[in-house]
């Protein structure tokens, strides 16, 4: 068992020793391959020139040594046969899939491998980071930063408007390679098999960790009750914090804003509303195959909606004698002053619409009325009556007796009075 053991060990140490070299042999291809590119090259050869360049000024020897060296540099750096621009796509597959399976076996043997080695080094970053000086930083970068970005769209607009009305117009391409692509990712999703697609949409839904944002909604929840608290805490004469710096935030806002304008956009948004109506409404107009289909499925776009307020309704049902209690608790506390003063401030309102202006009512609903053609009018009422007077009667022997009997009760108190 032992001497298993030691050769499951040897063979794993030796297959790693392999990743490593595999690895270390392909990121020296890669890098050797950016290398023979020409402008990379260049690029190197301008870094040795500069540094040599530097390092031999002054002297007669070091400037021969800089010479030969920048010789020797060229010839070897220079390709050796054509070129071809690109990287090796398989190589750098390959890389990966080697990185990938060294992380693995080390977290195979030490499941928190990621945590500890990177706890250290970030720990360290941490430590030594003044957060306090970054913060300051920022602070005094809010204006410049802003000044520059003033500076630059000076420059744009002034200098070169075309620009940035090229800049503008990578919305279309940017837009169209959007939808375009989120198209060629659906789309195949279409061609998969119902039960698979479900099985796998299924599959990654369970995956997630329910406990989890259940956990994350108490911690959220948690918060959101010490702010209020907080709030209720700090808070002066019964008005929590919380209302009294939104209220001067608002006021604050409400300053710098034009009235006058904000009133013309809140047309302007009602109007585009009224335009989007329209242009729905035309797509329909042109489309009646789709408007008789909607509407011969009112029903079928109902019902679940129906039955989902049924079964809703069924739990509170479910819940016999404790359901009153709840509901005498939970309505005896409704503020009924409020309620009234509410009602006899709307009552005031229209006393004084009336007062200024006595035939305003009259008039609004004369202008209304009008224009309804009194024949169709006639008609409508006379089968509606009818018909509701028909729906009615199945009811109408067990109700209409107590309606009857509670409208006399209520004439015998106002004759009482």
């Amino acid at each position: 068992m032992e001497m298993k053991e030691c050769a499951e060990k040897t063979d794993a140490f030796i297959e790693r020793k392999r990743r490593e070299l595999e690895s270390i042999e392909i990121l020296g291809s890669l890098v050797t391959e950016c290398l023979r590119a020409p402008a990379v090259r260049m690029v190197v050869l301008s870094v040795l020139r500069n540094l040599l360049s530097s390092w031999s000024e002054g002297s007669r020897t070091k400037q021969k040594i800089f010479e030969r060296a920048l010789k020797l540099a060229e010839k070897n750096i220079a390709p050796q046969s054509p070129y071809s621009a690109g990287i090796d796509a398989q190589k750098v597959g390959k890389l990966l899939t080697l990185l990938a399976q060294s992380l693995n076996d080390k977290q195979k043997q030490n499941p928190m491998y990621l945590a500890d080695h990177l706890e250290g080094p970030l720990s360290e970053i941490i430590k030594h980071i003044d957060f306090g000086e970054v913060k300051e930083m920022v602070d005094r970068a809010e204006d410049p930063i802003v000044e520059l970005v003033r500076r630059l769209m000076g420059l744009l607009w002034n200098t070169y408007p075309a620009k940035f009305g090229t800049v503008i117009t990578l919305v279309h391409p940017v837009g169209n390679m959007t939808v375009r692509s989120l198209k060629e990712i659906i789309k195949p999703l279409n061609e998969v098999s119902p039960d698979l697609l479900t099985d796998l949409i299924f599959t990654i839904v369970r995956s997630i960790d329910g406990r989890e944002i259940g956990e994350l909604t108490n911690a959220v929840m948690e918060m959101v009750r010490q702010l209020h608290t907080g709030s209720l805490l700090q808070g002066e004469s019964g008005v929590p914090q919380f209302q009294m710096d939104l209220t001067n935030k608002l006021r604050e806002i409400m300053s710098g804003i034009d009235p006058e304008l904000l009133c013309k956009v809140k047309v302007i948004a009602a109007e585009m509303a009224e335009e989007r109506s329209n242009a729905i409404s035309d797509i329909l107009d042109e489309n009646p195959a789709l408007v008789l289909d909607l509407v011969s499925r009112f029903s079928s776009l109902k019902n679940p909606r129906i039955r989902a307020t049924h079964r809703r309704m069924r739990v509170f049902d479910h819940l016999d004698g404790e359901f009153a209690a709840a509901v005498g608790k939970g309505l005896g506390e409704i503020d009924t002053q409020e309620i009234g003063e509410m009602f006899n401030t709307l009552l005031r309102l229209f006393n004084k619409v009336h007062t200024e202006k006595p035939d305003f009512i009259s008039r609004l609903l004369g202008d209304i009325f009008v224009n309804i053609d009194t024949d169709e009018m006639k008609t409508a009422t006379e089968w509606l009556m009818r018909d509701v007077i028909e729906g009615l009667k199945p009811i109408a022997r067990e109700v209409l007796p107590i309606l009857i009997h509670g409208l006399g009760e209520l004439n015998q108190c106002e004759e009482t009075k």
